[in-house]
């Protein structure tokens, strides 16, 4: 076998590797890495041995795959520096489906099963037990999907016309281990959440004790 033919069958057995290789990934980016060798070596095998079609197929698969990782890469990659901006929710839009709601309809009841979060695109919402309002660009659902019974942990109303999209709890969950930007900024969200409920009880202790300790007269 002469050196062309050798490295020709190489680079089709190193082809076929790479595509075994992707069956064995768990996550996007060296999947996405390893789709490109394999579609730049199966255009050189299909080219040198003459099988058009292979090397037509992969040549048209060559840019998809690209594409693909430029996406994932946005994704997991939001910021850089001492403060990397936010992880923006609106890269996961092809992953969501859009609702709108109409001032004084219910998005979900206290006690309804979560099934979903939401991202507020334009418009107000309330959260009616605690009287906090939530607008766009605010993210509200998601500590129920994350609860382990599944249920919502509060009422919330649209106060105005709004426009949301909505994430499945399954598809989130299986985005938490595709992207770990996304999966912070959820982490940042009910962190936030907690110390404010912390401070307010704080707040409300310390008012009632004062009020204790000094009776009106």
């Amino acid at each position: 076998m002469s050196w062309h033919s050798w490295l020709v069958q190489a680079a089709g057995y190193a082809a076929s590797l790479t595509v075994f290789a992707t069956f064995c990934m768990t996550t996007m980016r060296p999947l996405r890495i390893a789709a490109l060798c394999s579609n730049v070596l199966f255009g050189l095998y299909g080219y040198f041995e003459g099988l058009y079609p292979i090397l037509i197929l992969h040549a048209c698969l060559f840019p998809v795959n690209f594409w693909r990782l430029v996406q994932v890469l946005r994704v997991i990659s939001p910021g850089s520096g001492p403060e990397p901006k936010p992880f923006d929710i609106l890269l996961l839009r092809p992953h969501m489906k859009e609702l709108r709601l109409k001032a004084g309809e219910t998005l979900f009841r206290l006690g309804d099963h979560a099934d979903a979060m939401f991202y507020i695109q334009n418009g107000e919402l309330l959260v009616q037990e605690l009287g906090a309002n939530l607008g766009p660009g605010d993210i509200v659902g998601e500590m129920g999907i994350l609860s382990h019974g599944r249920q919502r942990s509060a009422s919330v109303v649209a106060k105005t016309d709004c426009s949301l999209l909505s994430l499945t709890g399954a598809k989130a969950r299986e985005l938490f281990f595709q992207y770990p930007a996304f999966t912070m900024r959820l982490i940042g969200v009910l962190t936030d959440r907690l110390i404010d409920d912390v401070r307010s009880e704080t707040l409300a202790r310390l008012h009632a004790a004062a009020a204790a300790a000094h009776p009106p007269s």
